[in-house]
């Protein structure tokens, strides 16, 4: 719903003038505690897993999401719930919610999968939702799991691997919103001079 207010908050390295790059979890955390120009903003880390028992092994594509993740875009587990915030602790986070094409071919449709579990790069996963039919992002997930980021990935600055996506409060033009970011981006480049020099933001309607 309303997916004109969704928008990416993505960087440009040194130099690049074409494209855009991931963010690192540090100016993620910045920009979403910061601005002031959105409802809600949320990222996701591209993941994969290996998927064992009920079944061939298999490779999973997924996403590392916050807890307001569903929230931010508008779309709730169509069974199950969403991540609560304290599975975002690392250490909390063996959680997954299901799309619905992995509900189905993996899962045989099981109508009470909601609270079994699964078996990720060996370690046990509860299962705690499954999504609707008709969702689909980011293109090409088949899992969520919950966002944990350690405290060293909390000031990471070095590394960018995030993808930033906010809502605009209503009313807020992407203009208003961009030159927010980038203002607040102009006082991290003077902060971490050895990690953000060069660097810019860029922000693009989803």
């Amino acid at each position: 719903p309303q997916a004109d207010r969704l928008v990416m908050v993505l960087t440009l390295a040194p130099e690049q003038t074409v494209g855009w790059n991931q963010a690192s979890p540090a100016d993620y955390l910045d920009w979403k505690s910061q601005s002031r120009s959105f409802e809600e903003m949320t990222a996701w880390q591209w993941y994969g897993w290996n998927i064992t028992g009920n079944g061939d092994p298999e490779k999973l594509s997924g996403a590392r999401i916050p807890s307001n993740f569903f929230d931010t875009v508008g779309a709730m587990p169509a069974m199950g719930r969403p991540f609560r915030p304290e599975e975002e602790q690392p250490g909390h986070d063996q959680e997954a919610i299901l799309s619905y094409g992995l509900w189905q071919r993996r899962f045989g449709s099981d109508p009470n999968i909601v609270g079994k579990t699964m078996t990720l790069d060996h370690k046990t996963c509860d299962i705690v939702g499954v999504m609707g039919k008709d969702f689909a992002f980011p293109v090409g997930v088949e899992l969520w799991r919950p966002l944990a980021l350690t405290p060293e990935e909390q000031t990471l600055r070095s590394d960018h691997y995030m993808m930033p996506m906010g809502r605009l409060k209503p009313g807020i033009p992407l203009r208003e919103a961009a030159a927010e970011i980038i203002t607040i981006e102009g006082r991290l480049q003077k902060q971490f001079p050895q990690s953000e020099t060069g660097w810019s933001v860029k922000v693009l309607p989803v």
